[in-house]
């Protein structure tokens, strides 16, 4: 929020590029597993992939309080609903990746894993930046159109 405050950069231009970070940031340390020899180096990527995730908290997280002030609350849990709802299908998916890949003992089936949550990433990345917006909502939801103060840039 001090970069978009200092008025170098716009908030929806802090939230995207936050949010990128965060996103191909993970899956870069996924994919760099692949590579990865040794336990050290494992250890480095998946530092690292978690390490950019912690973007996300100046990214699409910070997303709900420019929304709305008033129902900032209620959509962050919604968010996280369909956060949580996700991580049910994942397990799932990376079984049948490994699976079709020949195991868990196979990197084949590694790869496939590693590879669609760079797919993922990059995905998220495209979704976010085109539908994030910084325009409070809560004017609106109001009927006070005159109050409607943040305008995205």
């Amino acid at each position: 929020d001090a970069l978009a405050a200092s008025g170098r950069v716009s908030a929806l231009a802090v939230r995207r590029s936050f949010s990128a970070l965060g996103y191909l940031g993970t899956g870069a340390g996924a994919v760099a597993l692949l590579f990865a020899e040794g336990r050290f180096a494992t250890t480095v990527c998946v530092t690292f992939a978690s390490a950019m995730q912690a973007c996300h908290n100046a990214g699409f997280k910070s997303s709900y309080g420019d929304l709305s002030r008033e129902y900032s609350g209620l959509l962050r849990g919604l968010g996280n609903t369909l956060g949580t709802a996700s991580s049910f299908a994942v397990p799932l998916v990376a079984a049948s990746l490994l699976e079709a890949g020949g195991g868990s003992s196979s990197p084949a089936g590694w790869r496939a894993v590693f590879l669609s949550v760079l797919a993922c990433s990059i995905i998220g990345t495209v979704l976010f930046a085109a539908l994030v917006s910084t325009e409070d909502i809560d004017a609106r939801l109001r009927g006070d159109k005159d109050k409607d103060a943040k305008k995205e840039k």
